[in-house]
């Protein structure tokens, strides 16, 4: 699970990124916070310190406010200090926990930038639930919802704190919500999608990776394949004198990669056959599961459905037909 941490945590660190990301949830995609106005508020924990560093963490504040946060980010535009961002990386959904540990965290947060900024008056702090779960968040966001139906008094409703929390769902976009974010992670959140998600021309030429080594880590921890990793930086020295690549150079890469495994596999494959039906044959069926695994490959890591990868690699309607016998077989084995 540290590791996990790491991973979602470091692409997030970009201020690139978390802009996009946070100009997408909160402002639908309008570009209004800008990467420069960002600031990456020290989280880091102990380990990852000096020794001096360590010596001025002492103070117990301090210590609690390193050891608590995922990423905390002040905007700050012409001087002025608009908000905190909390963002808090998630895989396992506990509702009641994590709104109290976001309170937790706010409480600190807010405490500790008063003893540093005694001259401020305060400034507001958004808790962002970023859920990598698979599972969509069903919980509430707020403590309201938990508690004040139940104690059968609507008058203490004023009384009670509401502290809310805001959670991200990062699986099962639709369309309209997906096209809020862009380049890195919009990378991400498309190979998060599931089947049926058609990648067109604007979206593989317009979405760029300008950070291929933290996309591919995310990536690989989130999909449990560490194959993403390598086709990213294959993809990104054949970029050529272009000062990054786009989401179709990694999508090429990828159909490149599982064509050639493909082709090996299938021609293995037909090979064994080939010793009962003959050479010619068995070449042929090689070359059949050599394009079919291509095209489950570009299902399983693009999201997209079976007949779209098809549609895509196979023009000859015979063979589609074949395509879809193969496909139909596998799915009942």
């Amino acid at each position: 699970m540290a590791d996990q941490d790491i991973t979602q945590r470091e692409l997030l660190m970009c201020e690139d990124t978390a802009a996009k990301l946070l100009n997408g949830f909160i402002f639908h995609g309008a570009h209004v916070i800008r990467p420069e106005e960002l600031i990456l508020i020290d989280t880091r924990t102990s380990a990852e310190k000096t020794d001096e560093e360590k010596e001025e963490s002492k103070d117990i504040t301090r210590r609690f406010h390193e050891r608590i946060a995922d990423l905390y980010y002040l905007w700050k535009r012409k001087g002025k200090e608009i908000v905190i961002f909390n963002l808090e990386n998630q895989m396992k959904r506990n509702g009641l926990w994590m709104l109290y540990r976001s309170e937790e965290y706010a409480a600190a947060k807010k405490r500790f930038w008063l003893e540093k900024h005694p001259e401020s008056k305060g400034i507001p702090l958004i808790s962002i639930v970023i859920n990598w779960s698979e599972h969509p968040w069903t919980y509430p966001q707020n403590e309201h919802a938990y508690y004040v139906n139940r104690t059968g008094f609507e008058e203490i409703r004023k009384y009670v704190n509401d502290y809310r929390i805001h959670v991200l769902n990062t699986h099962g976009m639709s369309d309209e919500e997906i096209s809020r974010y862009s380049d890195d992670i919009r990378v991400v959140f498309e190979n998060l999608r599931g089947s049926g998600v058609h990648l067109n021309d604007e979206v593989l030429d317009q979405n760029k990776i300008l950070h291929p080594r933290e996309t591919g880590h995310l990536l690989t921890s989130l999909l449990n394949d560490r194959s993403i990793e390598d086709i990213l930086n294959s993809a990104y020295t054949k970029r050529g004198d272009e000062e990054y690549m786009t989401m179709r150079t990694f999508v090429d890469e990828i159909r490149e990669q599982g064509e050639a495994v493909g082709y090996r596999n299938g021609e293995a494959v037909g090979y064994r056959n080939g010793k009962s039906v003959g050479y010619r044959n068995g070449e042929a069926e090689g070359r059949a599961n050599g394009v079919f695994e291509v095209i489950m490959n570009a299902v399983k890591s693009f999201g997209v459905s079976f007949d779209d990868a098809l549609n895509s690699l196979v023009t000859d309607e015979s063979e589609r037909d074949v395509y879809r016998r193969m496909h139909e077989e596998s799915q009942k084995s």
